[in-house]
């Protein structure tokens, strides 16, 4: 991008080129340009994609239901069902959670209508958990969604390379240039 905007200044004091002449080199320069930045934003989309994919594979790990713990995973699937009735519920729900892996795992690993909680209240107690159990999961899944954030961003640069470094109507008379 900032090659691009030197290259659209230093055009603007070529004393060999017309105008119709920059606005055709620039409209060059900004094709590459947007070219870069559209490829600037798959890398991105593709490393959050990459990002998330790893976070949620070790969090799943981490809290992968174990045959030797049944017993006990459905007591505190129980518990949770309870204290979501509660209104006190959720926080004591939390701080059990934050207490125990083993209520973590059950509330990562368990669909919400089996431990009675709402879809937003399950998915921020679940990112608790990783963040509490699995650090490097959770690690890798919120850096996922500051790309995911950062990708539009890439959007609004390309609009405004197009918009702001040349004239479309002047770069199209330069086809009109009759060849000797």
């Amino acid at each position: 991008m900032r090659d691009g905007i030197d290259t659209v200044a230093a055009l603007l004091n070529d004393a060999t080129r017309n105008d119709v002449q920059r606005h055709e080199a620039a409209g060059a320069v900004a094709a590459r340009t947007v070219e870069a930045l559209q490829k600037a934003k798959a890398a991105i989309e593709n490393r959050a994609e990459v990002l998330f994919s790893d976070g949620a594979a070790q969090a799943e790990r981490e809290f992968t239901p174990r045959a030797s713990h049944a017993s006990l995973e459905s007591e505190i699937r129980a518990y949770i069902r309870e204290q979501a009735k509660q209104p006190d519920g959720p926080a004591n729900v939390r701080a059990a959670m934050l207490a125990s892996k083993d209520v973590a795992a059950v509330i990562f690993h368990s669909p919400g209508f089996l431990v009675g909680i709402n879809a937003d209240t399950h998915s921020k107690l679940r990112y608790e958990a990783a963040e509490k159990f699995a650090p490097e999961a959770y690690r890798h899944m919120t850096d996922s969604v500051a790309l995911r954030e950062l990708a539009p961003k890439f959007d609004k640069a390309i609009g405004s390379v197009r918009n702001s470094f040349y004239n479309p109507t002047l770069a199209a008379k330069a086809s009109t240039r009759v060849q000797i």
